[in-house]
């Protein structure tokens, strides 16, 4: 015999066997619609009756019979809340190669709303026992760093894996990043071998921590350059195609153009180098272009650009490869950053002399 002390109501629930969602409905004074709702994590319970209902599986290590009589080991993805956070081709691509890499392990995939995962975690519940999974793979960028952070609070009971960066902090346990700052390095060094010397970078504000390193990257290698001009343009996130149309039309109209750009998302570039095209501005004789992220949009313009590629498959795999460490015990385990590749095409002008 088991038994469950409601101390909020003085009461002492005696049961037998495992419990089922009847008894647990009884135990939090609520529905059984509600309770599996709360298992779900599906809308339409008052927070503090969610709460109430969360603490109570808490409480009496309640698990769905359905996810134990399954025997199908899951994974969380959460997924950001941003519109088109599965069909951008970056974030799409290492989902798709995360998905691969946990169904070959014998993992199922579980794919969640960052906001409702973010509430689970402010309500102080396990995860773990709450949302039936064995570990939590999601994105770091600026509308999730405070989640992500919030997050790694829970590592120490479930296994999480952070693609891309919440902190400045390369040495997070189970965080996975990319060498952008060397990406940009080699994105400037490449254009100054090929003789170029006014540069333009544009990217999204600086509180974009992949973004600012890529920056910096840039700016580190042209630093003891001679004769060398750069200026740097920041958008908002958001409609990136129309900023690179905008930055395009601008450099149409001055007479100061740079003889080089590199742009450090990849959308934007695609935007900014097919209106170049309307505008009569050739690439690569008007300037030279280099992107980042490399998704098909760069690849099927006219010319192709040059750029710094996201390996996406390579991380997809790697952020299982942590997952699995972290659920082997495997104790502060710190990947290397991974490094983009260079991915030369017709949109740098080339200096043979």
């Amino acid at each position: 015999m088991r038994l469950y002390y409601d101390k909020a109501k003085l009461t002492v629930f005696f049961f037998m066997q495992e419990l089922t969602v009847y008894e647990i409905a009884k135990m939090a004074g609520v529905s059984v619609a509600t309770v599996s709702k709360v298992l779900n994590n599906r809308s339409g319970v008052h927070a503090k009756t969610a709460a109430k209902v969360r603490r109570v599986l808490a409480e009496t290590g309640f698990k769905p019979r359905w996810s134990a009589s399954a025997g199908i080991k899951t994974v969380a993805f959460i997924i950001p809340p941003y519109i088109d956070s599965l069909t951008d081709n970056y974030s799409g691509r290492v989902f798709a190669s995360c998905f691969e890499a946990l169904r070959r392990e014998g993992y199922a995939t579980l794919c969640l709303n960052q906001m409702q995962v973010d509430q689970l975690c402010h309500d102080g519940v396990d995860l773990g026992l709450t949302l039936s999974v064995s570990g939590i793979i999601t994105f770091g960028n600026p509308a999730t760093y405070d989640f992500c952070r919030r997050i790694y609070s829970v590592r120490d009971r479930l296994p999480v894996v952070v693609i891309g960066r919440a902190s400045d902090d390369d040495q997070i346990p189970g965080n996975l990043v990319k060498d952008d700052f060397m990406a940009g390095y080699q994105a400037a060094e490449l254009l100054l071998r090929q003789n170029h010397r006014d540069f333009m970078i544009a990217s999204p504000q600086m509180n974009n921590i992949d973004h600012r390193n890529r920056v910096n990257g840039i700016l580190a290698a042209l630093e003891n350059e001679k004769d060398v001009r750069c200026r740097h343009e920041t958008y908002d996130v958001g409609r990136l195609w129309n900023h690179g149309e905008k930055l395009a039309l601008k450099l149409s109209g001055s007479n100061e153009r740079p003889d080089c750009l590199i742009i450090t998302n990849g959308v934007c570039c695609a935007g900014f180098v097919s209106s170049c095209r309307v505008l009569n501005m050739p690439i690569p004789e008007t300037f030279s272009v280099i992107g980042f992220e490399d998704g098909d949009e760069l690849t099927y313009l006219s010319p192709p650009v040059t750029a710094m590629r996201n390996p996406a498959v390579e991380i997809g795999e790697k952020a299982v490869e942590l997952l699995l460490a972290q659920l082997e015990k495997k104790a502060g385990i710190v990947a290397e950053p991974i490094k983009h590749q260079l991915i030369l095409r017709h949109s740098v002008r080339l200096n043979f002399t």
